[in-house]
């Protein structure tokens, strides 16, 4: 699965998943990333009152062993938008964040 995390709110936008490479599973991920002000506003947007990722006190090992033995294939069988990509993706992730509970 190709993936694109980010912390800040408002970091990422235009996400597009476009074909796939040649002979690989793997489709081309395209993505903008917001530079525009300076780093002081998305340190701003850390210390407000908003909901972010922290990403670097996540169990990776965990994840890897649980989302390496999802049916990706099944799972996106009848997909045909990136949202739902997402939703799928999300849903796996909340049932990994309550097995660790």
């Amino acid at each position: 699965m190709d993936l694109v995390l980010s912390n800040g709110l408002n970091l990422i936008s235009d996400l597009q998943v476009e074909c796939a490479f040649s002979t690989s599973d793997h489709h081309l991920v395209k993505f903008s990333i917001n530079t525009s002000g300076s780093e002081d506003k998305v340190l701003e947007d850390h210390d407000a009152d908003h909901l972010y990722y922290d990403f670097r006190g996540a169990d990776y090992d965990s994840m890897e062993a649980y989302l390496s033995g999802v049916n990706w294939f099944y799972e996106f069988s009848f997909v045909f938008n990136v949202e739902d990509y997402w939703r799928i993706f999300v849903y796996h992730l909340l049932l990994l964040k309550l097995m660790s509970q």
